[in-house]
Order: C-alpha cells, then sequence, then structure tokens
C-alpha cells in the first residue's frame, strides 16, 4: 500500500469515529421543519405519512392487520432533535391478534421493515422516514408522542434540563466502536466464520445495551446516547456489512473463499457428529426432545434460534447431504421447507 493510501485510509478512519456530541443538546423549540409554531404537525407531512404506513403495510402484504394508531415519536416530537434524527414512524398493532406467538410477529415485521428501508430512501426535509411496527402492549419509553391519526398529541414533550455524562457517552460509545473494529478486523484478515460469529454475538450485546439504557435511564442514558452516536457516525452499518460480507464469504465456493467455506464445513461436520455439541439425539435415547432440538439450531450457543439460524441450518444441509448421508429425495424435502 503507498504512503498517500495508507494516509488517505487512516484519514477516513479516523472521520467514522468523529462523536458529534453537541448535538445531543436540547432546543428551545420543536423541529420547525416538521412542527408549526402552535406545535401541531405541518398538514401536508402528516397527509404524506399516512400514505407511506399504508402503502408499507400494502406492500408487505400479510392479509388485514388492525392498526390502532400512527404515531410520530422519538427526538423530533422531542426538544433534543437534530439534523440526524429520522422521523420515526410508528404503526401500533396488536401483535397477539395475529399470532400468539407473539416473538415470531415481531420477527416477521422486523424483516418486512428491514426489507422495506433496504428498498426506500424517504426523507422529508431532509429527515429520514423509519418505519416500526409497534406492539400496542409494548412499553414505550419516548416522553414525547404524536397521533398521526388523531391529528393530536399522546405524551406532550416537557421541555426540562438534563445533565449529560458526556465523558461517559464517549468512553461507551468507544467501546462499542472498537469492538466492531475487532470483527472488522477478522474479516480483513479472511477469519470470516469467526468475524460473522462475533458480528452476530456484537449486534445482541448493542441491543441489550441500549434496552438496559432505556430501561434505566431512559432516552438520555449515556447507553441510548452511545448507541446513537455510532448509528450516527455509521458504525452500526459498519457492522452490519461486516456480518453480511462474511456470511456471503463463508458460503461461497472457489476462488479464495475455498479454504473459508472447507473451515465452514468441517466446524459444522464437527458439530453434526458430536465432536463439539453432539447430535440432536445428545442423550442417545432413540428419541429428540423439544429441548434436545433447540439445543441442536442453536448453532451459536447464544440460547436463541432464530429463523435465520434455522434456515441457514436447513441449507447448510441441502449443500452439504454427505454429512448426514442423505438421499436426493431427502434433499428434495429439505427445499421444500423453505419455499
Amino acid at each position: 500500500m503507498s504512503k498517500l493510501n495508507k494516509n488517505w485510509k487512516e484519514f477516513l478512519e479516523e472521520q467514522t469515529r468523529d462523536m458529534d456530541l453537541d448535538s445531543f443538546r436540547l432546543n428551545d423549540t420543536l423541529a420547525p421543519a416538521i412542527w408549526l409554531d402552535s406545535a401541531q404537525l405541518k398538514p401536508s407531512i402528516a397527509s404524506r405519512l399516512l400514505v407511506i404506513a399504508r402503502e408499507f403495510l400494502q406492500e408487505i402484504d400479510i392479509g388485514i392487520v388492525v392498526v390502532q394508531d400512527i404515531t410520530i415519536t422519538g427526538s423530533l416530537a422531542n426538544f433534543n432533535w437534530s439534523k440526524y434524527s429520522d422521523i420515526d414512524l410508528h404503526i401500533i398493532v396488536k401483535y397477539s391478534s395475529i399470532d400468539k406467538n407473539t416473538n415470531l410477529v415481531k420477527e416477521m415485521f422486523m424483516n418486512k421493515i428491514a426489507n422495506w428501508n433496504r428498498a426506500h430512501d424517504i426523507r422529508i426535509n431532509g429527515h429520514e422516514v423509519e418505519i416500526y411496527v409497534q406492539d400496542s402492549e409494548e412499553p414505550h419509553h419516548s416522553t414525547g408522542v404524536f397521533s398521526v391519526l388523531a391529528n393530536e398529541w399522546l405524551a406532550y414533550p416537557v421541555k426540562f434540563e438534563y445533565k449529560v455524562d458526556f465523558s461517559n457517552v464517549e468512553m461507551k460509545a468507544t467501546k462499542l466502536m472498537d469492538m466492531i473494529d475487532v470483527a472488522d478486523k477478522l474479516k480483513s484478515n479472511n477469519k470470516f466464520v469467526e468475524a460473522y460469529q462475533f458480528s452476530k454475538k456484537l449486534k445482541k450485546k448493542i441491543r441489550k445495551f441500549r434496552k438496559c439504557g432505556l430501561e434505566t435511564g431512559g432516552e438520555y442514558s449515556p447507553e441510548n446516547l452511545a448507541f446513537k452516536v455510532i448509528r450516527r457516525n455509521g458504525y452500526m452499518q459498519k457492522l452490519n456489512d461486516i456480518k453480511n460480507h462474511s456470511y456471503d464469504n463463508m458460503m461461497s465456493i472457489g476462488g479464495n473463499t475455498t479454504a473459508v467455506s472447507e473451515k465452514l464445513v468441517k466446524s459444522w461436520r464437527n458439530f453434526v457428529q458430536n465432536e463439539s455439541k453432539g447430535p440432536a439425539d445428545s442423550n442417545n435415547d432413540g428419541k429428540i426432545s423439544p429441548s434436545e432440538l433447540y439445543y441442536h439450531f442453536d448453532v451459536d450457543g447464544d440460547g436463541e434460534v432464530t429463523p435465520d439460524e434455522y434456515e441457514k441450518h436447513i441449507r447448510f444441509h441441502m449443500e452439504n447431504p454427505d454429512i448426514l448421508n442423505l438421499e436426493p429425495e431427502e434433499v428434495r424435502y429439505m427445499r421444500e421447507l423453505l419455499v
């Protein structure tokens, strides 16, 4: 690498670690790009947001969904807005009315939302619209909530002086960025299996980290503000890219990825053949209990089995039928599971 390229690379990396902590200070008014002087939502914006919510539900095509409300929340419904703030558009539904397994409903909506956000980049007066389908029974921590449907405040934001421990926010954000850089280094060294597993666990850690902060200290907690720092400076996107890039290389065959794929096959072979966690029938009683099956699919050992893990497990055995001595008709059946 030439000295010019090295300096330019270091410059870019330094820029991505910038922290605009001043953006967390309170404003005297609500965002004038969104709200009228009377603190009412601008009519043209309200109409557009309702159209966006309606077309989102039509596009995800999951049948009839009873919408209880459509709200704006987050910093743009408060005095701590900034140029980085998104329009947090929440569609309120009762998860349990869709399916008793509310965790499955949430996972389904999160996937739909992720696909929508990848396909669309909608901005209103410079602020990106972020859709979230919220369970009506889910606790919400924002101090400002505006109903777009009813055109009224459900919780009017109260401006109060709060003391942010900026040094603590900076320290926590730096630690998170350091861990993401570790995952990036693993990926750069072609250790794609390790990079994928670490980035997946790190994403879960960050979710818990933020959730804990919201529950104990609210939206101004150091944990929540540290999360916002790494989202604004691109580090959360960097983590997503590391996870996706590593997975793509893990699953690719040929070129420079062959050795990685062989390593993945070996790790899965060890897993299946009882060199690590063992077969699904771990106690060899001739039966597979629900707990044994759950443990078998929990590849990363984090105590949770996601639809993503299930699909990848099935796909792996489809692509490597020799591990379980699968017959062609058994592989065809596994393919049908994923249709």
